[in-house]
This record gives structure tokens, C-alpha cells and sequence, in this order.
């Protein structure tokens, strides 16, 4: 079951802030768009959990000025931090950006996240 499952709008970078309701193991699941000017280079969505890259979400780009889908990764990820004193699960942080400098994104770039135990 799924803690989270959202889309976010370009451009990257995007931070959001995730409250899932369990001290475990769980996996991160991120997919989306960018695009590159130049022809034939890796690009993709680079992935950071609470201020740790985990990697990032990437597809080789042949041709140039074209929007194009990375191949979702998953990440597993520890959801370790201690609840507070009123029993109010932690926040988490996720953010997305571009992985190289050959990556852009812009408004018409979308971003699926899921975080799932």
C-alpha cells in the first residue's frame, strides 16, 4: 500500500516533503520527463532523500529538443527517523533535479512519485 503517490509539474529541481505513517523499510519510485539540446547524451532526473543522492532515473538521448520519458528506477529507502512526543510521525524529504548539465526540464515536464512499503 502505497504512502504516497503523487505527480509533480516541471521544472526540476522540486522538493516536496513526504509524511509517511511507518518506521520500516520502503521503496521510493520515481518516473518523469526531460529533454536535452544536445544529441546523444545521457539525461535524466537526479534523486535525493533527506539531503542523500540515491542516483537517478535516466535515459540516453539520441536526438536533440525532444521531450523524453526516463526509465523509472526504484530506491530503497529507511524510513528511521523518530516519531515526536505526540506520536506525529516524521516528515521526509525527496527532491528532484537535473542530473547533468546536458538535462533540462521546463513546464511541460511532469514527474510521478510513489513511496510504498
Amino acid at each position: 500500500m502505497p504512502y504516497y503517490s503523487g505527480n509533480l509539474d516541471g521544472p526540476l529541481p522540486l522538493t516536496i516533503d513526504l509524511t509517511p505513517e511507518s518506521n520500516s523499510m520502503a521503496f521510493l519510485t520515481v518516473s518523469g520527463s526531460v529533454w536535452s539540446a544536445a544529441r546523444s547524451v545521457e539525461i535524466g532526473i537526479e534523486v535525493t532523500w533527506e539531503g542523500t543522492s540515491l542516483g537517478a532515473a535516466t535515459i540516453f538521448s539520441n536526438g536533440p529538443s525532444t521531450h523524453r520519458a526516463v526509465v523509472p528506477k526504484t530506491f530503497a529507502v529507511a524510513l528511521d527517523k523518530p516519531w515526536d512526543p505526540n506520536g506525529d510521525p516524521p516528515t521526509y524529504t525527496l527532491t528532484l533535479s537535473p542530473m547533468n548539465a546536458n538535462t533540462i526540464s521546463d513546464r511541460n515536464d511532469s514527474y510521478h512519485i510513489v513511496l510504498a512499503s
